[in-house]
């Protein structure tokens, strides 16, 4: 397993300092795609120089909230996998690695959809999905859809991506090694507390397909993407069944100071280092 630290910010030059600094404690960094000017060949350039001189090797995380893969409207949904094989050419770019969707937030006006409209939206979003981990494979990029977290005004089927019913159905549905889980420990943890959701049961769901992490912590109030050991997480149970369950991927530090992503990454080498 590798531990990686992520860049929270918006600021392309923000971002550079951000990668010296943290290039002595991490050799893995998040970036986001929604930094502006982010894939400008000049920011592709330098972000390569990293790469060569610090062994940088670099994740996305992908546009969320603004690109829809599961919209009826034909357009709106082109547009969205047209933007992500945008991002996808972008990570490629600078050695691939891997692009981290949330899954589609819910429509305009979806309390007024038809059952039929309602069930259209999960195909058009498998059918997305396939369509973009299909373009990634040949080009380094592995496609992983995070566990959503818990909102009291979210529509009930949402809850299908925070308790894994969703990505257990579309990992099913899309079998390309290429693509899998990420699985969000503070997400989990949050939802975990307004239903019954044992570790083990959601390995036995999507463990297989488990490629990434998303490492924070929290009191299981809310989502509050505290240090790892910070909240109350169960660390040692998750390591041991990411371990068992043959992970060999990375864990993504999702905090926003580098102080708490230091401490964090010293608290999991403590806890299993056998497993680092």
């Amino acid at each position: 397993m590798k531990i990686s630290a992520s860049y929270w910010g918006r600021d392309v030059n923000e971002m550079y300092k951000f990668i010296e600094k943290c290039s002595k404690e991490f050799s893995v960094v998040r970036l986001s795609y929604w930094i502006f000017g982010l894939n400008h060949p000049s920011v592709i350039s330098k972000l390569n120089s990293y790469r060569k001189k610090l062994g940088i090797s670099y994740n996305v995380h992908m546009l969320w909230g603004n690109i829809d893969l599961s919209s009826n409207i034909k357009n709106i949904r082109l547009g969205s996998i047209a933007e992500s094989k945008e991002a996808i050419d972008f990570l490629s770019s600078i050695g691939g690695g891997v692009l981290n969707f949330h899954p589609s937030l819910k429509p305009l006006f979806y309390k007024f959809f038809s059952s039929q409209e309602k069930a259209k939206l999960f195909g058009n979003e498998v059918e997305s999905f396939k369509e973009i981990v299909s373009y990634a494979k040949d080009k380094g990029v592995v496609i992983v859809i995070e566990n959503a977290t818990s909102f009291p005004s979210n529509y009930p089927e949402f809850k299908r991506s925070c308790n894994f019913t969703f990505h257990k159905n579309i990992v099913d549905k899309i079998k390309y090694p290429n693509f899998g889980v990420n699985f969000d420990t503070g997400h989990y943890f949050q939802h975990s507390h307004t239903e019954s959701l044992p570790l083990p049961k959601v390995f036995s769901m999507v463990g297989k397909r488990i490629k990434y992490v998303h490492a924070h912590d929290n009191d299981g109030s809310y989502d509050q993407h505290l240090a790892v050991g910070k909240g109350k997480f169960p660390w040692p149970e998750f390591l041991d069944l990411l371990n068992s369950y043959g992970f060999n991927g990375t864990l993504e530090l999702e905090l926003s100071k580098l102080s708490d992503q230091i401490m964090s990454k010293n608290y999991l080498l403590n806890l299993r280092p056998e497993y680092f």
